[in-house]
């Protein structure tokens, strides 16, 4: 399977959520729980989205015109390729929740913590630093013998 995995950039991206309209729910007939309501949610973004497993190649011998979008930037609709849908700054999405509970879930303090190595952001060669990281990093369990 293949999978394109698009990160909005955090702290950088501003959500805005709209109870969908009649105009908007028209546009997919099929969609669920309508009568419970739907929410519009813009993201508007300060910095490019992050993409993971754009550009690796793809087959899919069924679906020609699928492999045209990925492989070849074909345009999707409207002359709006995949990459050109990827580098904008503004996305919008209607999702299967009531406004309130989008609005909720949509809470950066949600996340967990951004993640950050242990080892600082101070890189250049100094021995005494790298002998003192190695002192606080060391573990009283062993790598287990490898034999080949």
């Amino acid at each position: 399977m293949h999978r394109i995995t698009v990160k909005f950039p955090r702290g950088d991206v501003a959500f805005f959520c709209y109870e969908a309209n009649p105009q908007q729910l028209a546009l997919f007939p099929n969609a669920k729980n309508v009568k419970k309501g739907l929410t519009l949610v813009s993201a508007m973004l300060r910095s490019p989205v992050r993409v993971e497993g754009f550009g690796i190649p793809f087959a899919n011998p069924e679906d020609q015109e699928l492999e045209g979008w990925v492989n070849d930037n074909q345009p999707i609709v409207d002359g709006v390729s995949l990459l050109d849908f990827l580098s904008r700054d503004t996305f919008h999405f209607l999702v299967d929740y009531q406004l309130r509970e989008t609005q909720w879930e949509l809470r950066e303090e949600l996340l967990p913590p951004p993640f950050h190595y242990p080892y600082g952001d101070q890189h250049d060669w100094k021995p005494e630093r790298y002998k003192r990281l190695l002192e606080t990093a060391k573990s009283d369990r062993q790598f287990l013998p490898a034999y080949s």
